[in-house]
């Protein structure tokens, strides 16, 4: 565990995640304290003094699409593995503008070389492109997307959308929205699908 002011959980999970052999636990549950804290620079602690000072943060979720973008990025990692001329291969995809020019601000192409280079299968690439496209990349994506591409949704209307785009019933209520994102986490885990 690190010694950092503030998302020591965060961190923890990056560590331990990409080294495998760990299992969800449904049947316990963890009450997280709600203690406000004025004393790190980011967290749930410091979360919840903004959304105290701002009820309308409380109200904003990322938009959808941003997501879409990323679903797309993952769906091309096979593809990635056989391109051998990079440039011009990538520069053809029909890739979303927001990720398009987070690979670009990413130096994309230079890592994905050195993926290729240092991989002598799809499994060895997969992993190490999993290791540079990690928990801290995949936030820095959605956060640059929310920066300069998708304006935040109303968070009722961004979960309806969600949930119709999985197939699943709406929610009449904001408590019915909780309810059927709580029973999709139970039955959906996806950390492993992009790791084994």
């Amino acid at each position: 565990m690190n010694r950092r002011k503030a998302g020591e959980d965060f961190y923890f999970l990056h560590k331990v995640v990409p080294l495998g052999n760990h299992y969800v636990i449904n049947e316990t549950v963890v009450y997280p304290s709600s203690r406000l804290s004025a004393r790190v620079p980011f967290g749930t602690g410091k979360a919840q003094q903004e959304w105290l000072n701002d009820e309308e943060s409380r109200k904003q979720a990322y938009h959808p699409a941003i997501f879409d973008d990323l679903k797309v990025f993952i769906q091309y990692v096979p593809m990635f593995y056989e391109t051998s001329h990079f440039d011009e291969e990538l520069s053809s995809l029909r890739l979303p503008e927001a990720l398009r020019t987070f690979l670009i601000k990413q130096r994309f192409v230079d890592k994905l070389q050195e993926m290729k280079a240092n991989s002598s299968s799809f499994k060895t690439f997969k992993k190490r492109f999993f290791l540079w496209f990690d928990g801290f990349k995949a936030l820095k994506f959605v956060h640059y997307c929310k920066d300069h591409y998708y304006e935040q949704q109303e968070l009722n209307f961004a979960s309806q959308q969600l949930l119709e785009k999985l197939g699943l019933e709406s929610a009449a209520s904001i408590t019915e929205l909780l309810q059927a994102y709580r029973r999709l986490d139970k039955s959906r885990y996806p950390i492993n699908l992009m790791l084994t």
